[in-house]
């Protein structure tokens, strides 16, 4: 039998090895000279027919020169930033996302229901009322047909599409920007229409797709003159295993922004569309929740009148008989009450193991 001939992957990672060897030694001032530009590199949705994705990091003398080196304080600001941020931006940028989608679909209704009784105020109008009111519908559910035509990867429910993405298959314009705007668009006028459809599915997608934009500015900040470490730079080489923790937090701010329910959200995430998980990710997906739920309940009360009202309260403030409001100001008040049940929950913690 003949030797099996290795395969095409595995002759480009001997040549990696072989630039690797002969790249210069860690004392080198700019590591990022050994990867290439922004522009030269291909985009993730220029790519012709699926791909994996690289969850998995390689050696490289670069990742050996990352956990080696220090970085500088403007680096460590950015990096923090980044790793911080990342959930509060991404909550409420969803939380911003469902409230437009909600808000286009009742005005199309209050149109749609509008005209109709208008038509019904009238002796003879049953007649036309009827008719006009079933056009009406045929014509939301065709116009969000239409424009599935511009974007293949919006229709469904999205679900099954961000379960691919998160076993590590990159599926071409699933979470592309064209996507999202086709899904938004779309789902706004299935709603309108009256069909049976549901926004929860199309939701997971829309999160987990501006998850992958946040993720792209994160890479434009550290692309910047100040992060040029070895550690800055890896972190953009590893920006696979960031979109795979991104998209997790998306899907589950999807769910708790559609359902008002941060911690099913975050189930949702864990046990139906993820493949990997770890515990930093679960305070982060559960962070990200909470902001996207309460963005909506502020966007659909609190924007207007500054009250909070029971049917859309964050997490853990339940609905009483009496019906419970609150005021947006008192928010922070919330906040700094959980951030010291933490710490003392930390000190607890810290005080028990030391005496035990």
């Amino acid at each position: 039998l003949e030797p099996r001939r290795p395969s095409r992957r595995r002759v480009d990672f001997e040549a990696l090895c072989r630039m690797e060897s002969q790249a210069p030694p860690s004392s080198s001032s700019d590591p990022t000279q050994r990867l290439a530009p922004a522009r030269e590199r291909p985009a993730p949705d220029a790519a012709p027919d699926f791909e994996s994705y690289e969850y998995v990091g390689a050696a490289s003398q670069l990742r050996h020169e990352a956990q080696s080196s220090h970085t500088t304080d403007q680096e460590r600001v950015m990096l923090l930033l980044n790793t911080t941020l990342a959930p509060l931006v991404l909550g409420v940028l969803i939380g911003a996302t469902a409230y437009v989608s909600n808000a286009c679909a009742e005005l199309l209704l209050r149109a749609k229901w509008g005209i109709t009784f208008w038509l019904l105020s009238f002796p003879f109008g049953a007649i036309l009322a009827y008719p006009l009111f079933t056009a009406l519908c045929v014509a939301l559910a065709a116009g969000a047909a239409a424009v599935s035509l511009w974007a293949p990867a919006a229709c469904g429910s999205g679900i099954p599409m961000v379960k691919v993405e998160l076993n590590g298959v990159r599926v071409p314009g699933a979470l592309s920007a064209r996507t999202l705007l086709v899904k938004l668009a779309g789902i706004t006028l299935v709603v309108a229409s009256g069909l049976p459809c549901g926004r929860e599915g199309p939701m997971v997608q829309l999160g987990a797709g501006i998850g992958r934009l946040v993720l792209r500015w994160q890479s434009r900040l550290l692309s910047l003159s100040c992060c040029t470490s070895a550690a800055a730079q890896v972190r953009i080489l590893d920006g696979d295993r960031h979109l795979r923790d991104l998209v997790s937090m998306g899907a589950a701010a999807g769910v708790a922004a559609a359902f008002n329910a941060p911690i099913g959200g975050v189930l949702f995430s864990l046990e139906e569309v993820s493949t990997h998980w770890s515990q930093s990710l679960t305070w982060r997906a559960f962070f990200a929740a909470i902001v996207a739920a309460l963005s909506v309940a502020w966007l659909f009360s609190g924007l207007w009148t500054g009250i909070i009202a029971s049917e859309g309260p964050p997490v853990l403030i339940p609905n009483f008989s009496g019906g419970l409001q609150y005021n947006v100001r008192e928010v922070p008040v919330f906040v700094l009450m959980g951030v010291a049940g933490g710490l003392l929950g930390a000190l607890f913690n810290a005080i028990n193991g030391a005496i035990n």
